[in-house]
């Protein structure tokens, strides 16, 4: 608001100086000129706010880039992390069944021993037979 009082009464003098009034005292002369001071001092500050600002919007859209681009590698490794989930589940089933196909036929030649087993002892029973029909 003091500004606009200021610029009001710089406005002012120069119409009087146009008009071919008086001109101002010195005080108001001087009065002018450090408002005219204050004004530049102001414009100086806010070009430098400008520029700040401008430097902030710079590093802001770098970040903004740098965002996109991990946001699309995190996109990448979660389609990876994905396609290693669904590996190690495939993995995992071909191993359970290569296990239990295992134990299928570790349970087939326990099977197959235990007969084995069997048909040596009636062949040994066999023979323990023979030997005794010979010796009579």
């Amino acid at each position: 608001m003091k500004h606009i009082r200021e610029f009001y009464m710089f406005c002012k003098v120069a119409e009087l100086e146009t008009h071919g009034g008086q001109g101002p005292s010195d005080l108001l002369k001087d009065e002018l000129t450090q408002s005219l001071e204050e004004l530049e001092a102001l414009l100086k500050a806010k070009d430098e706010e400008i520029h700040i600002l401008q430097c902030k919007k710079a590093e802001y859209h770098e970040m903004e880039h740098e965002r996109d681009e991990a946001i699309l590698r995190l996109r990448e490794m979660e389609m990876r992390s994905s396609e290693l989930e669904r590996r190690i589940q495939n993995t995992e089933q071909n191993l359970s069944n290569s296990l239990e196909d295992r134990d299928r036929m570790d349970a087939e030649i326990q099977r197959a021993i235990e007969i084995l087993d069997i048909k040596i002892f009636d062949l040994n029973d066999l023979r323990q037979s023979l030997v005794k029909l010979l010796d009579k």
